[in-house]
């Protein structure tokens, strides 16, 4: 039985529809090298005037008769991208949105993974083994990131990530879809061979694919079996992703493209034009899932109007580069601040995260990582944790900038006619933060929720999904 949160009425309560849209065994090896350029397609008007909103509602009507004709048993792949912060980055909430689509609609696959195992984060399905990599992160320096922001980059000619199954088999053939970039220049013992990736399929090496140099990221495609291993032989050479793909299969894939810590101003690092590339052919989103607000709202250095000015930049270019893409923006949860719940001796400092240029910091307070996650949902304590006293109203227990952060995320997505979801509505409202603790669905920081809140959140968000009749589970 799935159980849901109750859903009182509340301010930011969802819009109806109606209101936003009148609005590898052995490799079968193939390679493919595509050129880093995407071509851009014509932008759509930002604007919310009529014409808009009717090809807003055209796309939708065609994403909704395509998970219906899935059910039907016609032959076709239904890419869903959620980007966010941790809530996303440890797959729980995703995870539960792939597992439950997916079993009405057809398993295609996974999509997007990061290139090596992130720190604090994780993936339901794939887990990794790595040697010889160094991680470059976008939440701490610049560099030409591709979508996501993490670039593996080789230490030495023996780096090697093996991806394999975290626990369900991952049987059958797959499609891996690789980025990556050669070196810049050579290592003076490379004796001025080029840049090459070994995949293997076990232990039986299959394929050696040369790095196209001075190029920089270039995609590569081939496919086989689990568990996979890609080996370079040359220090410097980089990686930007994998996307995963069951071979010849029918229906929906579910990736989460998130980092802890992370804020919507973390697009500004990276490559504009990668990203297009990545969202539009190799992820080929037909849902985009924008999950972010709880960063924002813990940052004392940015303001509403600043957040309102760059989320409703980030919706327009998603708009105008994804233009056949139904969006949904999902509203920043509900939190406390961690004052408002631990004793002032065991409060843990709250660093900003970033500023209003972006430069992004990670903390131990926004790094929620999933085996803290884990551990608070098998250990959750039995008696209720006493709150401070509380004054009238409970907006002094809160993010500073939480309310004007949701209501932002609310009125934008109205404004550029896209779907919204109230992730706080779907918890009960404002100031339940307690009561989900006791119920076990928060954990006692008052910020992240436990495995089984994010599950019933999930199940909550296809609830609307439903109500809103874009699929039928």
């Amino acid at each position: 039985m799935i159980m849901q949160y109750s859903s009182p009425k509340h301010p930011l309560a969802k819009y109806p529809l109606s209101k936003y849209l009148p609005s590898v065994g052995l490799f079968t090896f193939i390679f493919a090298c595509i050129s880093a350029c995407a071509d851009t397609p014509a932008p759509v008007s930002d604007t919310s005037g009529n014409l808009n909103r009717v090809t807003v509602q055209q796309h939708f009507q065609a994403l909704q008769q395509r998970f219906h004709a899935l059910q039907q048993g016609e032959k076709d792949v239904i890419h869903i991208t959620q980007f966010g912060d941790s809530h996303s980055a440890a797959d729980f909430f995703t995870g539960r949105l792939r597992e439950r689509l997916q079993a009405r609609y057809g398993n295609a696959g996974i999509g997007w993974i990061a290139p090596l195992q992130i720190r604090g984060q994780r993936h339901a399905l794939v887990s990794y083994e790595q040697e010889g990599w160094q991680l470059s992160d976008s939440r701490q320096e610049d560099g030409d990131f591709a979508m996501g922001g993490y670039t593996a980059i080789a230490e030495n000619p023996l780096a090697s990530v093996q991806l394999k199954a975290r626990k369900m088999p991952l049987s059958g053939k797959w499609l891996l879809t690789l980025l990556a970039q050669a070196p810049k220049t050579l290592p003076d013992n490379s004796d001025n061979r080029p840049a090459t990736l070994n995949l293997f399929d076990g232990d039986v090496n299959l394929q050696t694919i040369e790095l196209v140099a001075s190029q920089g990221w270039q995609v590569y495609q081939s496919q086989g079996r689990f568990p996979i291993t890609v080996e370079s032989n040359t220090a410097g050479v980089k990686i930007a992703g994998f996307w995963l793909e069951k071979a010849n299969a029918n229906g929906v894939i579910v990736e989460a493209v998130a980092a802890n810590g992370a804020q919507n101003t973390l697009w500004n690092h990276w490559q504009s034009r990668e990203l297009q590339r990545d969202l539009l052919k190799l992820s080929r989103s037909d849902l985009l899932i924008i999950a972010y607000g709880t960063n924002e709202a813990f940052n004392k250095h940015l303001t509403a109007a600043e957040f309102s000015r760059d989320f409703s930049r980030r919706i327009r270019w998603l708009k105008a580069n994804l233009p056949h893409s139904v969006i949904i923006v999902i509203g920043a949860p509900e939190a406390y601040l961690p004052s408002a719940l631990l004793p002032a001796d065991d409060e843990e400092a709250i660093m900003p995260l970033s500023s209003s240029q972006g430069q992004h910091k990670i903390n131990s307070f926004s790094e929620a990582n999933y085996p803290v996650t884990v551990k608070a949902s098998k250990q959750m304590q039995t008696r209720p944790l006493a709150a401070k006293t509380q004054p009238s109203g409970c907006e002094i227990l809160r993010p500073p900038l939480l309310s004007q952060i949701q209501q932002a995320q609310a009125r934008i997505a109205k404004a550029q006619g896209v779907l919204f979801w109230d992730w706080q509505a779907a918890m009960g409202g404002a100031c339940q933060v307690q009561s989900l603790i006791d119920k076990g669905l928060m954990q006692e920081d008052g910020v992240h929720l436990t495995i089984e809140g994010y599950q019933h959140s999930a199940d909550a968000f296809i609830n609307y999904l439903q109500a809103e009749k874009l699929l039928a589970l």
